[in-house]
């Protein structure tokens, strides 16, 4: 019944604990402070109309599940200061086109990302080593990977594909890898009408 469209979690707070704002479908917006260092299980679980949440430098870790089922967010950036992503933390998002990962973290765990279906391009940092199970699994839409590192660092990041049999394509194998691409220049890339 929480009825504001944008919440603002105050500066000073530095954990978002286990699903603090579970199923809070009304909120369209969530501004984060600069002293947030941890978001718990499931704190954002179906936030079925939130466009907007932004991820600020500082932020250390994000635990399994936390935006399940935030279907409007159409684009997330994780700052180079996540050193973990737990399992899930984005997955069954249907909206959501774009993911942005920034320098910092290592490892992307399973399912980071399984099941957004409108997923259509990814930046990864050169500081990536390795790709859980599932994580782009059933990722239809992906058509492009754009990674900070070079092909030779790329053919060196380990890509766990167990959990993509079936109904779930090794998207990652068919979509576009572009090597060397400074966030920078990323951001002023455009992907319309790339086939």
């Amino acid at each position: 019944g929480f009825a504001s469209e944008c919440y603002y979690i105050p500066e000073g707070v530095e954990t978002i604990g286990n699903g603090a704002f579970h199923t809070c479908i009304l909120i369209e917006e969530i501004v984060l402070p600069s002293s947030l260092r941890t978001i718990q299980s499931q704190a954002f679980w179906s936030l079925q109309n939130m466009k907007a949440i932004h991820l600020n430098e500082g932020l250390q870790s994000i635990a399994d599940n936390c935006f399940v089922y935030s279907n409007k967010l159409e684009t997330i950036t994780i700052p180079s200061t996540v050193t973990n992503i737990a399992y899930g933390a984005f997955t069954e998002m249907s909206g959501l086109k774009e993911a942005i990962v920034l320098g910092g973290i290592s490892t992307l765990n399973r399912y980071t990302f399984e099941n957004d279906t409108a997923l259509e391009r990814v930046y990864l940092p050169a500081s990536l080593t390795s790709i859980g199970s599932g994580v782009f699994g059933n990722c239809t839409a992906l058509t492009d990977i754009c990674y900070a590192g070079s092909e030779e660092d790329w053919a060196n990041v380990t890509i766990n594909t167990a959990s993509y049999a079936g109904s779930r394509p090794v998207v990652i194998d068919t979509c576009n890898i572009h090597y060397n691409v400074p966030i920078e220049a990323y951001q002023s890339l455009t992907f319309e009408n790339d086939n």
